[in-house]
């Protein structure tokens, strides 16, 4: 069973209004194939009706679906560009010690320390900001949470 949808408004953004009628027939078998026919009995009824924007159910919620699936593409491009804007913070917080620790570094190597315990160190200094940062976007995503929660419909 299919459903066929058509407007009496030929723009889009007037649908509902007062001067709009919105009908919705349920038949059986393609829906497109019985647009002729649907126009010809409305005619029959009444010649000033105008009927515009005639296509299936289908097709009307996927269009109805456009501004949620922009919003979600945006946030995804957002949430990607906070990503590389976050390795490159990350990146350079931990070139900015190194860059402090130059001549301590080179103090420990000349005393003897090995490649492998300098790398270390600066790896645990640097993960003390990653898990600071880890941790803030966290809480920053469970409270963003709701706000995802009101643009999806029908998820949990």
């Amino acid at each position: 069973m299919q459903i066929l949808y058509y407007s009496t408004k030929s723009d889009e953004g007037i649908q509902g209004s007062i001067d709009s009628i919105i009908y919705a027939i349920r038949i059986e078998g393609p829906p497109m194939a019985l647009i002729d026919g649907v126009r010809q009995r409305v005619r029959e009824l009444d010649t000033h009706l105008p009927i515009a924007n005639v296509r299936s159910l289908e097709s009307y919620l996927s269009g109805s679906m456009d501004r949620a699936t922009f919003a979600m593409l945006m946030l995804v491009i957002a949430a990607g560009s906070a990503l590389l804007l976050g390795t490159v913070g990350i990146y350079g917080v931990v070139a900015y010690i190194v860059s402090l620790r130059t001549q301590a570094i080179g103090i420990r190597m000349a005393l003897g320390a090995q490649r492998r315990d300098v790398r270390t160190m600066v790896l645990k200094q640097g993960s003390v900001f990653i898990f600071a940062g880890i941790a803030v976007g966290l809480l920053g995503a469970l409270a963003l949470a709701r706000l995802l929660g009101a643009l999806l419909f029908e998820i949990s």
